[in-house]
C-alpha cells in the first residue's frame, strides 16, 4: 500500500514538473469567501486536516474565528459543493512577528513597512487532486497581493515537502529567510518560513517559457507593464 502511495505520488508530481496543464474541468474551482458561516466552514475544514495530518494533537472543538479574523481574507477551493482547500492572508503578517527570525532578517523586513501579509491555514482534502487544489490556493494568495497594495510580500510558514511544492512544481519563486522553528501558530509539527516577493513572481511568470505563467497571471497580464 505504502509504495502505491509513493508512486502515485512521484506519478502526479512528474506529470506537474513536466509542465502540463492543471486538470480544470469546471469541477474544482476557487474563490474568496466573506460570509462568515462559510468561513467557520473552511476553519473546521482546516482544522480537520491538520488532525488528521498529525500536525496538532487535540481533535478539534467547534470552529472558530481566531483573533486575526478581522484582518484576514479567505480563500476556499471546492468541489461542487464540498470544500477541498483552504487557505486565508492576514494583513500585517500579525502572526509570524512572533518568529524567532535573525537580526538580519528582521531588519531586512522592517525595510518594508506595511506591505507585508502572512500566507497561513492553507489545507488540501484528502480526496481532492492535491497539487491542483493547493496551486489554486497559492493563484488566490498571489493574486490577493498582485492587486493589494499591502500584499506585495508574502510570508508563511511551511513544511519542507510544502517548499517543493511551491517553488519547484508550481514554479513559483520563494527564498527561505530562517531556520525550522516550531510550535508555532498552533501548529505542533515545526515549520520552515519563507518569503514571496510578488513583483519577481510577475517577472517570473511573465517569461514567455513559464510553465504556469498563464495560470498564475490570468486575468492579471495588464500588470506585466506595471510592476
Amino acid at each position: 500500500m505504502a509504495e502505491r502511495q509513493r508512486c502515485g505520488l512521484q506519478s502526479r508530481i512528474r506529470r506537474f514538473e513536466s509542465g502540463r496543464a492543471l486538470n480544470y474541468d469546471g469541477s474544482v474551482e476557487s474563490r474568496e469567501v466573506k460570509d462568515t458561516g462559510a468561513i467557520l466552514e473552511l476553519v473546521a475544514f482546516q482544522e480537520q486536516r491538520y488532525f488528521d495530518a498529525g500536525l496538532v494533537d487535540d481533535p478539534p472543538g467547534p470552529p472558530q474565528l481566531d483573533r486575526y479574523a478581522d484582518e484576514s481574507t479567505y480563500f476556499g477551493v471546492y468541489e461542487g459543493d464540498e470544500i477541498v482547500g483552504s487557505g486565508r492572508v492576514v494583513r500585517d503578517w500579525f502572526p509570524m512577528r512572533g518568529w524567532p527570525f535573525s537580526d538580519e532578517v528582521v531588519a531586512e523586513l522592517a525595510e518594508f513597512p506595511g506591505v507585508i501579509c502572512e500566507m497561513s491555514k492553507i489545507a488540501v482534502g484528502g480526496s481532492a487532486p492535491m497539487f491542483d487544489a493547493l496551486a489554486l490556493i497559492a493563484r488566490e494568495c498571489l493574486r490577493y497581493g498582485m492587486r493589494e497594495p499591502a500584499g506585495c510580500l508574502l510570508l508563511a510558514s511551511v513544511d519542507v515537502g510544502t517548499i517543493r511544492i511551491i517553488n519547484r512544481i508550481l514554479g513559483v519563486p520563494l527564498r527561505v529567510i530562517g531556520d525550522s522553528f516550531g510550535p508555532f501558530g498552533g501548529v505542533d509539527a515545526p515549520g520552515t518560513p519563507i518569503l514571496i516577493d510578488i513583483a519577481k513572481c510577475v517577472d517570473v511568470f511573465s517569461l514567455p517559457k513559464a510553465r504556469r505563467g498563464a495560470f498564475f497571471l490570468e486575468g492579471f497580464n495588464h500588470l506585466t507593464a506595471e510592476w
